[in-house]
Order: structure tokens, then sequence, then C-alpha cells
């Protein structure tokens, strides 16, 4: 699924679509991004909740 977010994203700026390898490079960094944002938010919803329940 990544790669066809890379994919289209060239094809949106209207760059050329990269070789296979570097598309894999690209959507595997996106991956990685997505991954550490998605931990922080959950992580972060977490620690509110948590706050919350002190709270009351």
């Amino acid at each position: 699924m990544f790669r066809y977010v890379v994919h289209g994203a060239c094809l949106r700026e209207g760059k050329p679509v990269p070789k296979e390898n570097v598309t894999r490079e690209l959507a595997d960094d996106l991956r990685t991004k997505v991954i550490i944002r998605l931990d922080f938010v959950i992580f972060k919803g977490k620690r509110d909740l948590a706050v919350c329940k002190l709270i009351w």
C-alpha cells in the first residue's frame, strides 16, 4: 500500500515514477514515519486517559 502512495505522490507532483528499489525505500521510510506517529498518538492518548483518571 505504501508503494502505491509513493507512486501517486510522484505522479501528482509531475515527477517520473522512481525505479522499484527507490520506490521500496521511500515506502519503507513512509511506513516508519506512520508507525512512529501512530505510536505517539496512541501513547499520548493512554497518558491523557491516565491523567484524567487521577483527576477524577
